[in-house]
């Protein structure tokens, strides 16, 4: 009974009338409950009584719902046998054929929205012919959001013609299309200034130096460390710390000395590796490779059309070793007990063939600017051996590149994802404004999963996010005669000119 005292007035006068309880039409949700309380069941009053409500789906295409309510009373006394008996064959029939339908492949199957270019499942797709009328909405000529792939240095820089659209796709999402059957052009599109292009074969199945080597700006500094199980099985760590002040480049690749100071190789194994071991790594340089991607974006990328192309600091690099010095440490290269699962009683992880898997590993700490290359190295071995937190040392540029307010920071920081310079976090050649945070979550859900499949843009784009949010969300308060002194001392300290220049 004390249910009753939340209960609806629509549900107070179900349960009068199903209990044959006297009440005026227009009679007060008080007046009803009172009723109700007082009321002592009879024998014409059902034992059991279920209010069954059926909700039916989607009316033609409006997102109307329609409400039925089928009342069905049970009565205690009637002849309805318990248990109930087992379901008919046609009823399992039936029961298999909606669960069979229910996980077929289509029903989770995704691909990319023509508009928009996210990665949406079948079943909140759209045929794109539907709405072929409206697509002159999505054309964005002489605004620069898109540009057409040069073969060469004669090709004049030409943007694509039409609607903005992802090439091969025949459906769009719903989200697009509720703002497209409204007669503007969705926010999230890729007309909104954030189209970034396929990625064209020479950008494709770089290894983690060669990416290296090709991006203007370097963005962290990354100790890779590779175990080695008595020449069996491999596997490659990296430990990464985003750089406030990422590092420009204007010629490209770097000399093999400038990269050394941004690269560090450990192997730790039974014996020192061989070329075969190093094949296996992602530190590999295939000078062809390199010299081909940056052809390619000296063309295409918007950045990349001023840059120096060095063709001596490439030759530079062996293709058959590691472009930086290998540091050896003996030992077993067995699993680190911390990171086994319960279930794993594999000793050993790795493979034994083909490339060894990569994983990468952020790390946040104070600046450690006077630790030189070696010290570094050494800090990062021993975090892989104690799994303590440590921090990396932070290069810094005579030209840092600011987080606030850059469109192109990522652009150059990840050519290979970003192939023309176009559609970065934070760019203004959209009409309707996307905010840095919303775009890098469009970003991970691109249809190509690209920037998913990068181990370093979700931390980077993370540490960016937590450096930004820090230094605008902190404030420092001051007596009025002490203010001078202390923005003087804040001025002469390196840490603070550090901060302010990010």
């Amino acid at each position: 009974m004390q249910q009753l005292v939340t209960l609806p007035h629509k549900h107070l006068k179900i349960i009068t009338k199903l209990h044959n309880i006297q009440c005026p039409l227009k009679s007060s949700v008080t007046t009803r409950r009172t009723a109700v309380l007082s009321h002592q069941c009879q024998s014409q009053c059902s034992t059991c009584v279920s209010l069954l409500q059926k909700w039916s789906g989607h009316v033609n295409s409006t997102a109307r719902v329609q409400k039925f309510r089928n009342t069905t009373k049970f009565d205690a006394s009637s002849s309805i046998p318990f248990p109930p008996p087992p379901p008919s064959p046609l009823l399992i029939q039936q029961v298999i054929a909606d669960y069979s339908k229910a996980i077929h492949p289509l029903q989770h199957a995704e691909t990319g929205c023509a508009v928009c270019g996210l990665l949406t499942p079948f079943s909140r797709l759209y045929p794109l012919s539907t709405v072929s009328h409206k697509l002159h909405i999505l054309e964005t000529d002489g605004t620069g959001v898109t540009r057409k792939e040069q073969q060469s240095e004669c090709d004049h820089v030409e943007e694509l013609k039409g609607p903005v659209l992802l090439p091969k796709s025949l459906h769009f999402c719903q989200n697009c299309k509720m703002t497209l059957d409204n007669g503007t052009a969705p926010q999230q599109a890729l007309a909104n200034g954030l189209w970034i292009g396929e990625v064209r074969v020479q950008l494709q199945n770089l290894t983690w130096a060669e990416r290296t080597l090709i991006s203007r700006v370097n963005h962290n500094r990354c100790v890779v460390w590779v175990k080695g199980s008595l020449q069996s099985k491999m596997i490659a760590n990296a430990v990464s710390h985003t750089i406030p002040m990422p590092k420009v480049y204007n010629a490209l690749p770097p000399s093999p000395e400038e990269l050394d100071e941004v690269l560090a190789y450990i192997y730790i194994g039974p014996t020192k590796p061989l070329a075969k071991e190093h094949h296996c790594t992602p530190l590999l340089v295939r000078r062809n490779k390199v010299a081909n991607a940056l052809e390619w974006l000296k063309l295409n990328h918007i950045d990349y059309a001023d840059l120096t192309i060095s063709y001596k600091n490439l030759n530079m690099y062996s293709e058959d070793s590691p472009p930086v010095i290998v540091d050896y440490h003996p030992g077993d290269g067995g699993k680190d007990e911390e990171a086994k699962a319960a279930n794993d009683t594999d000793d050993n992880e790795g493979t034994t063939e083909g490339p060894c898997p990569f994983v990468v590993h952020g790390l946040v700490g104070e600046q450690l600017s006077e630790m030189s290359t070696n010290a570094l190295c050494a800090y990062a071995l021993q975090y892989f051996k104690n799994k303590k937190n440590m921090a990396l040392g932070i290069g810094q540029s005579d030209q840092p590149q600011s987080l606030f307010s850059n469109p192109q920071l990522y652009p150059q920081m990840f050519p290979w994802l970003f192939p023309y310079g176009l559609g970065g976090p934070g760019n203004a050649r959209g009409y309707a404004e996307v905010s840095e945070a919303e775009r890098k979550h469009q970003l991970l859900m691109y249809h190509d999963k690209r920037f998913q499949f990068e181990q370093s843009f979700p931390l980077v784009a993370f540490n960016h996010e937590q450096t930004k949010n820090s230094t605008t969300g902190g404030f420092l308060l001051a007596e009025q005669q002490k203010f001078p002194e202390i923005a003087k001392q804040i001025l002469y300290c390196p840490l603070m000119k550090l901060c302010f220049h990010t």
